[in-house]
């Protein structure tokens, strides 16, 4: 049975150490949206109502990358080998552009298991970016894709973390708003619909379970 982990505003105050900002090797990116660097939450209940995260892309022709958001899961409960299977991963996310100049037409996912008692990033599942057809210029669009990640194998209290970056070299120089859209009441698979009110997931084709938390004084706690 797969696990659906939804995209959530939510920030996340789990005990142990989480990366601070981006994981992606390949160079740091051209602009972020705002609040980047806030790690936040991802989780197998979906969302209230979508939320809106904001980056203007570079005044430039040249290609650019934009980190918008990464997003973790809650700890997994017990041992799991996983991955290796063909499209065992899934993402489905909104997206617009201000302008059709902006050519916002790939995206990044880099997907990745981390350690946190330890503060160690322990392997890949995709570290990759997807062509995707550009939407028309302020209209809300989902992109959905199939992924195939190598075999990874994680130990209890490991948790699954997923960057969302945006690939596009635009037509005119001129600084350009890109917006994600996450956090959202509505599922979507369907690539290149027009939606609303978007969830935004990452989906995992593997029966996972995850501890579960205690709210006590702003603190979020292990409990069985």
């Amino acid at each position: 049975m797969a696990t659906v982990l939804y995209y959530h505003d939510i920030i996340n105050r789990t005990a142990g150490t989480y990366p601070v900002g981006h994981q992606h090797v390949g160079g740091n990116p051209n602009y972020k949206f705002t609040d980047a660097d806030t790690l936040r939450t991802m989780n197998t209940t979906i969302g209230p109502a979508q939320v809106p995260s904001l980056g203007n892309s570079l005044a430039q022709t040249a290609s650019q990358e934009g980190f918008a958001r990464y997003f973790t899961s809650p700890p997994l409960k017990g041992n799991y080998s996983f991955g290796g299977v063909t499209d065992d991963l899934s993402i489905s996310i909104a997206v617009t552009e201000s302008n059709a100049s902006a050519n916002l037409n790939n995206m990044r996912i880099n997907a990745y298991i981390w350690r946190p008692s330890t503060g160690i990033k322990i392997a890949t599942l995709v570290d990759n970016v997807f062509g995707k057809t550009e939407p028309s210029a302020s209209v809300e669009t989902c992109w959905y894709q199939n992924i195939t990640s190598g075999v990874v194998n994680t130990l209890d209290k490991d948790v699954i973390i997923c960057e969302i970056w945006f690939v596009h070299s635009q037509a005119t120089t001129a600084s350009r708003q890109i917006t994600f859209f996450y956090d959202g009441a509505v599922s979507n698979s369907t690539n290149n619909a027009v939606v609303s009110n978007h969830a935004g997931y990452f989906l995992v084709q593997a029966n996972l379970t995850f501890y579960t938390f205690n709210k006590k004084g702003g603190f979020f706690r292990f409990f069985n």
